[in-house]
């Protein structure tokens, strides 16, 4: 398989990551009652107006990295800006059901739509409201130390990885891990985070060259 370029891409580049935490472990009152699925959920509906840095690492089997990428998250729901910066340069924006792909070294920009389905699972969680996870996935819930997360395992055989983990620390995303078929695993690590920033909606806007390809995908 190609090595995975974007959190937010399938075929021969897969699907992409997320984490959540209590301090010292313990849950909150507030989730007592809930289940894993509900209490990830919850979380995550309480992520918006974000804005964060990021660092992507693809490791192969041994855990040798094999790609490395930085860039930058901003979060307005249903609204995402994933701009990765090195080593090359690439933005994908998100907005109301159409993600947007554009790479200017290929001087293309792909276009489709986000039908739903599993492997498209880490973009549905940070930009879709509603989102009900135990309708396509099995839910367990990890607690430790200042960091606790949620293991989700696809129930169709058909899905481009075979786990994916979401770790927060307190209140705010920390790590977003997908492991593959072929036990690859992306791993993106969020530094600088921030919730509840005003984010102008012209930082969802993408502009193109005029001699841009369109790619219907």
């Amino acid at each position: 398989m190609e090595a995975v370029k974007s959190l937010f891409l399938t075929g021969s580049r897969l699907a992409a990551s997320v984490v959540a935490v209590m301090s010292m472990g313990l849950l909150s009152p507030a989730f007592a009652e809930q289940t894993p699925a509900q209490e990830l959920e919850s979380r995550l509906a309480g992520l918006n107006g974000v804005t964060a840095t990021f660092v992507q690492e693809i490791t192969d089997t041994v855990g040798t990295t094999i790609e490395r990428s930085e860039g930058t998250l901003y979060l307005a729901r249903p609204q995402l800006r994933w701009e990765t910066v090195t080593p090359f340069a690439q933005t994908i924006v998100a907005d109301r059901g159409v993600i947007r792909i554009y790479d200017p070294d290929l001087e293309q920009v792909t276009v489709r739509k986000v039908d739903g389905g599993p492997e498209e699972a880490p973009l549905l969680l940070l930009t879709q409201r509603g989102y009900h996870l135990a309708d396509q996935f099995d839910v367990t819930r990890e607690t430790g130390g200042e960091i606790s997360g949620y293991v989700l395992y696809p129930r169709t055989a058909e899905s481009l990885f075979n786990r994916l983990e979401v770790y927060f620390r307190g209140s705010d995303l920390a790590t977003l891990v997908i492991v593959d078929p072929a036990e690859q695993r992306s791993v993106v690590r969020f530094e600088q985070f921030r919730t509840d920033v005003v984010i102008q909606s012209s930082v969802f806007d993408l502009d193109l060259p005029p001699d841009t390809d369109v790619v219907e995908g």
